[in-house]
């Protein structure tokens, strides 16, 4: 009925993918991250290749060129292609970890009665183990909006430097570290990084929560240190500008 309301109830799996932006009467369904500004979206995945759903009387009208694709119930299906980037960081080790001194406790208080361990002083890192990464230039032609360095590790706390101060920091949880570039390297796009990853030996009687289903691995002394992988993740980005030609 012209004027009327229409009610749209969609399945909880396709709902989770349903993006609204500036303009109430779009929809946008993707499994890419995706947020408008006015006419325009930003779609970003670490997969190069789009799938794009548009419900409403928008249609593509610039921006990234978008492949007609069929229909999927109310939403008209596009695809979208940018060029694949692969990047790869060089590791090397550079020192084994020494014996660390035992952990320092905070206080016992009432509502916690155990004591959990203080953070590491920064002179206990002279007996870390030590990666050397080289990190390269990411080319300006690439359409990505980042790219993530995803160091897979165990150990206690790690720190993430370059030749004049420390970038950022992990307490080890079980999980991969996920930096981004953008964020920690002024020059990510122009030049390559000389970066310095140190990681503290974990004891195997710690004192707090690693995530479940976590896997250490323990040598014979009792210590948990390893750097499985290092990976560099681009997060690719597509721009699509739609008109609804009023």
């Amino acid at each position: 009925m012209d004027g009327g309301v229409h009610l749209v109830v969609l399945p909880e799996s396709q709902a989770e993918h349903v993006w609204r932006g500036d303009d109430p009467s779009t929809l946008i369904e993707t499994d890419a991250s995706a947020f408008s500004s006015d006419a325009k979206w930003f779609l970003r995945s670490e997969d190069h290749e789009f799938q794009i759903g548009i419900f409403g009387a928008a249609q593509p009208s610039g921006g990234q060129p978008l492949t007609p694709a069929g229909r999927s119930g109310l939403f008209a299906q596009y695809r979208a292609t940018v060029p694949e980037l692969e990047l790869h960081a060089s590791v090397t080790k550079v020192q084994d970890a020494k014996p660390r001194t035992p952990w320092t406790l905070g206080p016992t208080l009432a509502w916690r009665p155990n004591a959990i361990p203080e953070k590491p002083a920064i002179s206990e890192f002279a007996n870390a183990a030590v990666w050397k990464m080289d990190v390269p230039p990411v080319p300006t032609s690439a359409q990505i909006s980042d790219v993530w360095l995803n160091i897979d590790y165990q150990g206690d706390e790690a720190r993430l430097s370059n030749a004049k101060s420390l970038l950022d920091d992990n307490f080890w949880n079980g999980l991969p570290w996920k930096i981004s570039l953008k964020q920690t390297l002024p020059h990510w796009r122009t030049s390559r990084s000389d970066l310095e990853l140190s990681v503290l030996p974990l004891p195997k009687s710690y004192p707090f929560y690693i995530e479940e289903g976590t896997k250490e691995h323990f040598d014979q002394s009792g210590l948990a240190l390893d750097l499985a992988n290092v990976r560099l993740v681009p997060e690719y980005q597509v721009v699509v500008e739609l008109s609804t030609g009023r």
